[in-house]
Formats: C-alpha cells, structure tokens, sequence
C-alpha cells in the first residue's frame, strides 16, 4: 500500500489542488480534500493552484517554454 499523499494546506490565494503525474502531465485541478487524497502518493504529487502557476510561469519566463 502506497503512503498518504502530502497534500498542502490551501491559503488566501488557493482555492484548489492540482495533481499531476511524476512525469508532469496534470491530471486536474480539484476543490475537494477527499477527492485529492485517494491519488497515489507514488504516482502522483499535489500542489496548490498557485504553487502550481507559480511554478508554471518561472518555467516559461526560465526557458521561453513549457
């Protein structure tokens, strides 16, 4: 059985979760503690909205791409 998953807590500028898959493809974006954590915690990482765009727009401003 795979570990808990570590799912962030959500602040004044997150209103969701985003998981994705370890290689990176993003499965979706979720408003439901519940329906986040039945994901594989070896599979599957979790973010907040905005770790996630945070994370997306340093990528793009970085490397000129995704």
């Amino acid at each position: 059985m795979s570990e808990k998953i570590h799912i962030p807590e959500l602040n004044r500028y997150s209103g969701s979760w985003v998981v994705s898959r370890k290689d990176g493809f993003v499965i979706g974006e979720f408003y439901e503690r519940s329906n986040v954590e039945r994901f594989n915690s070896e599979k599957c990482f979790v973010e907040t909205v905005f770790q996630y765009l945070t994370r997306i727009n340093k990528t793009i401003n970085e490397k000129g791409k995704l």
